[in-house]
């Protein structure tokens, strides 16, 4: 389930305290955002829309990504663990 694969995320995530993810299909993006909100163990770091519509400074582009195979522009999402 959902809040199984978050949970067991979330234990790996204590050193590093950071998650992104990024999707090129819109009900992939909607749902994976729901569940990680939902979740309540992360918070989002968008303040505006270009937050997650720019990539991240450090992301690496791929193949997939930049053969446009998605049904939308890449969206980027950031999250961090909230504190203990």
């Amino acid at each position: 389930s959902p809040l199984l694969f978050f949970t067991v995320l979330l234990h790996s995530l204590q050193l590093e305290r950071a998650l992104a993810f990024l999707y090129t299909y819109p009900d992939y993006a909607d749902e994976a955002l729901q569940k990680i909100l939902v979740h309540g163990q992360f918070d989002w770091l968008a303040e505006k829309a270009d937050d997650w519509r720019r990539p991240p400074t450090d992301h690496v582009r791929t193949r997939y990504e930049s053969k446009n195979l998605g049904d939308i522009a890449p969206v980027f999402y950031e999250f961090v663990l909230q504190p203990d």
